[in-house]
C-alpha cells in the first residue's frame, strides 16, 4: 500500500521512517495543504510549548496535551531511530545540542519538531530528504 502512495514513499527517504511509519504519518496529517506553515503542523502534533497568557504576563509551559497523539508518538519513535543511524543530519545535530543542555526528553521533542518541519517542506515541494543540510 505504501509503494502506491507518493507522499509515503517520499517519507521513506528519511532514515528512521519505514513503510509503516510513513503510512501512519501520511494518514494522520491528511492533506498537507491544510497547514499553511510548519509551525501549524507542529502545533497540531503537540510538539510545541503551550502558551498561557493573562493580561501582560505570558508563560511558556510544557508541550501541549491537546494534540494528535498518534502523530506525536510516531514522530518520537522515528526520531529515536533517526538519531541512532543518521549521524550527519541537522535533526541529529539539534538532538545532541539540546541533549547537553536540557536532557533526553526535551531533546527528542525538539528533534521531532525539526523532523516534522522537514516533512512539511518535503510534502509541499515533493522533494526527498537530504541528510546533509
Amino acid at each position: 500500500m505504501c509503494r502506491t502512495n507518493e507522499q509515503a514513499m517520499l517519507l521513506t527517504s528519511i532514515k528512521g521512517i519505514s513503510y509503516y511509519s510513513a503510512m501512519i504519518i501520511v494518514s494522520e496529517i491528511g492533506d498537507i495543504e491544510r497547514f499553511s506553515s510548519p509551525k501549524k503542523l507542529c502545533s497540531y502534533a503537540g510538539l510545541v510549548p503551550r502558551t498561557i497568557q493573562s493580561g501582560s504576563r505570558m508563560y511558556s509551559g510544557r508541550v501541549s496535551r491537546e494534540c494528535n497523539h498518534n502523530l506525536k508518538w510516531i514522530m518520537n519513535q522515528c526520531t529515536h531511530i533517526h538519531v541512532r543511524y543518521c549521524k550527519e543530519s541537522s535533526v541529529t545535530r539539534l538532538y545532541y545540542r539540546v541533549l547537553r543542555k536540557k536532557g533526553h526528553g526535551k531533546a527528542v521533542t525538539a528533534a521531532s519538531r525539526k523532523m516534522l518541519s522537514c516533512i512539511w517542506y518535503m510534502l509541499r515541494r515533493g522533494e526527498e530528504f537530504k541528510c546533509m543540510e
